[in-house]
């Protein structure tokens, strides 16, 4: 192999592919990242086996050919030199490496001995827009699980009816889904890890990948997926077992409902998670339809208390409920309206958070059981 690309180009794709690259991997093939050089391009590629991620960028290739160079060695040697043109050229399983004043040599392993991406079917194949896509899974992807004797919940359901799909995610304490409208068919539902996902998020600064649609494909052996978006590639194992029926989780019946300013609710939440850091985390809400007030408040144990309240619209009961406030403020963060809607359906059953006047979006979030 003997090939030139940009020191730039070729950072950035180092610093995609190695994020799925184990730093204790089972076999010692999977702490490398493989190269393969080919008519006018460099392809990068890592994997785990669970998680495998491809892309290549533009090269002068003088001699086509592959090989399996060590992850982290090679990937901080490639960001820490000057930007411009470098040299990669094989002496069989060494790989040498100049730019201007640097060079380097590293010992490889056969390009062979890396595992193969995975061949697409022909079967299933999705379209999105890659901007709409990647901003629902933005707003949903800190709601998955990362207990892992829970797989199915590490994962995003992909549920298809006709002209629509729903993207949920649950850890059991919240939930979160997002509806996309679109040109889609009825087909079987599938789940994916929300770390592979996670990945094409990341892969927005890389060339034009946000100019690009992201597709779809379930591969030729139907137990894994293949995401692309016209630069990165991304083969994900489908996780098995049946997710959660979430629609039952899902409250529709509301005792009192609370229209307020997104930036003042997240302030006062802010400012009450300082004196519940030292006290289980847990804030309190306080609705008074009367006053048309909410009342933020939090403890820290023989320390102080601190609370405040925020005039808003409230119909309905007179409410007190508590809440984790890290899930809090990760729900409101992710929204981007001036205005939310809490729905609530009593003191110790799950509210609804949308945003005022779109019920494609929303997260449900499970109360905290205080004891008072």
């Amino acid at each position: 192999m003997k090939v030139q690309v940009l020191q730039d180009s070729l950072s950035k794709a180092l610093s995609l592919a190695s994020h799925v690259v184990s730093s204790k991997p089972n076999l010692p093939i999977l702490g490398n990242i493989y190269l393969e050089a080919e008519k006018d391009k460099l392809i990068i590629s890592g994997t785990d086996l669970d998680v495998g991620i491809k892309l290549s960028i533009k090269a002068e290739v003088s001699e086509s050919g592959s090989i399996a160079v060590p992850s982290r060695l090679f990937v901080d040697f490639i960001s820490s030199i000057t930007s411009g043109k470098i040299s990669l050229e094989t002496e069989g399983l060494v790989l040498k490496v100049q730019s201007g004043i640097y060079s380097s040599s590293f010992n490889c392993l056969d390009g062979d001995e890396f595992p193969a991406f995975p061949e697409k079917g022909k079967e299933i194949e999705v379209d999105f827009e890659s901007k709409t896509f990647k901003e629902a899974l933005g707003k949903i992807l800190f709601s998955a699980s990362t207990d892992l004797s829970r797989q199915v919940l590490t994962g995003v359901l992909f549920e298809f009816q006709k002209k629509q799909v729903t993207l949920v995610t649950t850890d059991g304490f919240r939930l979160s889904s997002y509806l996309l409208v679109g040109d889609y068919d009825k087909i079987d539902n599938f789940i994916i890890p929300a770390r592979g996902l996670q990945e094409l998020i990341k892969s927005g600064g890389i060339e034009e990948a946000e100019k690009k649609d992201v597709k779809i494909t379930l591969s030729e052996n139907k137990n894994q997926v293949i995401i692309e978006n016209g630069v990165v590639e991304i083969a994900l194992r489908l996780l098995e077992g049946k997710f959660p029926d979430y629609k039952k989780i899902i409250p529709e019946k509301f005792v009192s409902v609370l229209n307020v300013d997104r930036q003042e609710i997240l302030k006062a939440v802010k400012v009450a998670s300082i004196f519940a850091r030292d006290n289980a985390n847990i804030v309190h809400f306080n609705l008074k339809s009367k006053d048309q007030t909410l009342s933020v408040a939090a403890t820290a144990r023989e320390m102080g208390e601190g609370s405040s309240i925020i005039k808003c619209s409230v119909s309905g009961e007179d409410l007190v409920i508590s809440f984790n406030a890290r899930f809090l403020l990760e729900v409101m963060n992710v929204f981007t309206a001036s205005e939310l809607k809490l729905e609530f359906s009593g003191p110790l059953k799950p509210i609804r958070i949308i945003e005022s006047g779109n019920e494609n979006f929303f997260h449900v979030l499970m109360p905290v059981r205080t004891g008072n």
